[in-house]
């Protein structure tokens, strides 16, 4: 597998992806060999996985340069490369004739194309796509990859036990503009409902004097480990996903978290948001915190089977074995002359 991001030392969607990926495959039997940009690796005793650091410079333009230098060399013919993006295995793509080539596809490396399809196009003709949800599926079709070449796939998460919900809405993503930030803290405010923000970014100077100003019910964490994160999300009475329209966000880590640990989410029907609430409560595109009807949102809140039914749905969508069910469908099928 090849990343710039991994767990602890970098964390996220894309890190969390290979990590759990990772877990599952050795879980499952294989071997698993993370190679990972030098500067984001970081001891961690729980991997049950081999780790290699990668040295290079430039790494927003050159990563797949730096990446097909470093694996080349230790791959046989029977040896399948994982991504976490394409943009990390476009020279392998071209260099690696007689293994297979996969990529995951997470969000803004599908969404945020522009200019550079055509570079888009060349290398998705070499590779298997591996999105997280229908809506980059649907994506990367528009973009000009090959329809037969992608695949939707389970997230591989683990569940944990749920426990008694409290009151505090929480929030857990980076606070960068389009995250829905101020829509948090204002839906929030209006529930009468104290609000848990975990993570850190641009975004939180202004939001945190926004919420200062108007008296709303906030404590600021920081961006966290996954683990205490996920603590967070276990004592919340629902996770807010509330990306902005123009986000594209890709499927919302965040929802199945909370799910995993038997906490339902609200989200904004954007991007693949929808796929990742599954049973939770969808809201409109267009909806306006300051001036949306609560009704829904309060009988939600306290439906005591919400927090159950969204852990039933990451059960029947979302495993490690049903990730490696599917990884080794996908690979069997990609080896077919």
């Amino acid at each position: 597998m090849l990343t710039r991001d991994l767990p602890p030392g970098r964390t996220g969607g894309v890190a969390s992806w290979v990590d759990d990926v990772a877990r599952a495959l050795v879980a499952h039997g294989r071997d698993v060999t993370v190679l990972v940009e030098r500067r984001a690796l970081q001891v961690d005793p729980t991997r049950s996985y081999q780790t290699v650091g990668v040295a290079g410079r430039s790494w927003q333009q050159w990563q797949g340069v730096w990446m097909g230098a470093a694996a080349l060399p230790q791959l046989d013919s029977d040896t399948v490369v994982l991504g976490a993006s394409w943009r990390l295995v476009s020279a392998l793509a071209r260099l690696h004739r007689s293994g297979m080539v996969l990529a995951g596809a997470h969000g803004s490396d599908l969404t945020r194309i522009g200019a550079d399809a055509r570079w888009f196009q060349q290398v998705s003709q070499r590779i298997h796509l591996l999105p997280v949800s229908d809506f980059l599926a649907e994506r990367a079709r528009a973009l000009g990859a090959p329809h037969d070449q992608i695949h939707t796939m389970p997230w591989p998460l683990s569940l944990d036990h749920a426990q008694m919900r409290g009151r505090q809405l929480a929030m857990v993503a980076r606070l960068v503009p389009g995250k829905g930030l101020r829509d948090a803290l204002v839906l929030a405010h209006r529930l009468g409902r104290p609000l848990v923000v975990v993570g850190d970014g641009p975004a939180r100077a202004q939001e945190a004097a926004f919420a200062d100003r108007h008296g709303i019910d906030v404590d600021w964490r920081g961006a966290l480990p996954r683990e205490e994160a996920r603590a967070v999300l276990r004592r919340a009475a629902a996770v807010l996903l509330l990306s902005e329209p123009d986000s594209f966000e890709g499927l919302g880590l965040t929802a199945l978290e909370a799910s995993a640990v038997g906490v339902p989410a609200i989200g904004r029907d954007v991007g693949g948001v929808r796929e990742a609430v599954g049973p939770g409560l969808l809201l409109s595109r267009d909806a306006c915190m300051d001036t949306l009807d609560l009704t829904s949102i309060r009988a939600f809140l306290g439906d005591r089977d919400a927090g159950r039914h969204a852990q039933q749905h990451v059960r029947s969508h979302h495993s490690p074995a049903a990730f490696v069910h599917q990884f080794d469908a996908v690979v069997a099928a990609a080896a077919r002359p």
